[in-house]
């Protein structure tokens, strides 16, 4: 609500003195008097308002210096978490090692069960493995990443230490 003599905007306490229409007429003799009066009042209540302005601001100025910190700590902490690029293999590496994680846990607690996987169970596992192992590589692919090229004999279970001889026609990757 406005304070009484003062407009709705107008920041402060009322002043001690009552409203222009409130006061008793004036004389002839008193208007140089009650001018100069008026003036001062009017001065003080500058002065007032320029002080309690000079506080908001100085407050203000406060709160956007706290902000301007915690800009440039938001700013350090996304530039340190972002990551480049080529760390798109290290996304494929811990996804793999995610998927291992895994497989050592369901192949614990098919040893606690003392049961072995049926045919079935290993060919929907190795389904799974594929299907997450090209969903990954298209994910990383459309990011920009690129995969070297690698020699098709390390794909082929021949390659691996230990294998026979008569192995080689199975593959875990179809030839060409």
């Amino acid at each position: 609500a406005p304070v009484r003599g003062r407009p709705a905007h107008s920041l402060g306490t009322p002043s001690p003195t009552p409203p222009l229409a409130a006061r008793p007429p004036m004389g002839r003799g008193d208007a140089p008097a009650a001018a100069a009066g008026e003036a001062d009042e009017v001065a003080r209540h500058l002065r007032m308002q320029v002080v309690r302005w000079k506080n908001t601001v100085a407050e203000v100025e406060e709160l956007l210096d706290g902000c301007a910190r915690v800009d440039e700590k938001l700013s350090d902490l996304v530039d340190r978490c972002r990551t480049t690029v080529g760390s798109g293999r290290n996304d494929l590496e811990s996804g793999q090692e995610a998927i291992i994680r895994a497989r050592m846990t369901r192949s614990s607690w098919n040893a606690a069960t003392n049961r072995q996987k049926t045919r079935e169970e290993r060919r929907i596992e190795l389904l799974e493995l594929r299907h997450e192992l090209s969903k990954v590589t298209t994910e990383l692919e459309g990011q920009g990443v690129s995969f070297e090229d690698t020699p098709r004999s390390v794909w082929r279970q021949d390659a691996l230490p230990g294998a026979t001889a008569g192995s080689s026609a199975r593959t875990s990757r179809p030839r060409p």
